[in-house]
Order: structure tokens, then C-alpha cells, then sequence
């Protein structure tokens, strides 16, 4: 398995991944085709160097974005993980891990002191990994829980 920086022309590959690891949670995703394409490139063109994608043998199986500049009201600047996403017959064989940890060490050369991200209240699985990397429940909106992890 590889990670590296996606190019723009790729993106559509991301769509089928994207709709696997959120088949069963789709209450927090996008659901649309061409919606789930537009909420890509927006993560794209926030900051391009911020997002990753893992491959097997050319085959895209999860991706994670990470903006470095973003602008929290509540806490100030921080790396903002906006996506880990794994393909299901993926999840649970660590590519989400390497994704993280790609994302965490471009934030520190970043200079970030904390990542931030949200996550489904009812999204258990991801909350519960998320806090096995050292994020903490900081609040809530909605059915969206803050977490934030100090790097």
C-alpha cells in the first residue's frame, strides 16, 4: 500500500470509496453522486498538499483530508480532519491508521499544536478509534460531537 497527494483528475476515483466506508452511517454523508464530487473538490481546492489517498496496486482504498489553516471560533487555528474514509472491505487492516498518521505529520510540519474534527454522535466506531488516538470529546452540535487532540 501506498499514500501520496491526489491529483484533481483523480477525484472521481474517490466517489465508490467514499459511498463503501459510509455504506450503514450514510445518516452523515452525502449521498448524491454529484454531490459527494462537489464536497470532494471543495476539500481539494481548500488545500491540495492536505489530501492523501491510499492505493493497492493503483486501486484508491481510502483517503483522509486535512486543512492546516483552518479557523475554529472556539479554539483558534488548528488542522482540521475533515475526512478519513476507507473503503468497508478495507476498514479494520490499518490503512486508516496510515492515513492518520500521514495527516498528523503534515500538520506538525505545518506547525499545528492540535487537530480538530468532527464525527457523527452515532458513528461509535469512529469515535471510539478516534479516541484511541488521543482525541477527547470536547463538545457537541447538533448530532455532530467535537473532538480535539493536542500534537
Amino acid at each position: 500500500m501506498i499514500i501520496k497527494n491526489i491529483e484533481k483528475e483523480e477525484l472521481r476515483e474517490l466517489i465508490s470509496v467514499y459511498q463503501s466506508g459510509y455504506k450503514g452511517i450514510e445518516k452523515y454523508a452525502y449521498t448524491d453522486k454529484k454531490r459527494i464530487y462537489s464536497y470532494l473538490k471543495w476539500l481539494y481546492n481548500k488545500e491540495p498538499e492536505g489530501f492523501f489517498v491510499a492505493e493497492i496496486d493503483g486501486k484508491k482504498i481510502g483517503f483522509a483530508v486535512i486543512h492546516s489553516n483552518w479557523l475554529d471560533k472556539e479554539i483558534g487555528l488548528t488542522a482540521e480532519l475533515h475526512e478519513i474514509c476507507i473503503a468497508k472491505e478495507y476498514q479494520g487492516k490499518g490503512v486508516g491508521t496510515k492515513l492518520f498518521l500521514q495527516v498528523l505529520q503534515y500538520a506538525k510540519i505545518k506547525k499545528r499544536d492540535k487537530m480538530s474534527l468532527w464525527v457523527g454522535e452515532k458513528n461509535f466506531k469512529a469515535r471510539n478509534w478516534y479516541k484511541r488516538l488521543g482525541f477527547k470529546e470536547t463538545g457537541k452540535y447538533n448530532e455532530w460531537i467535537r473532538m480535539i487532540k493536542s500534537i
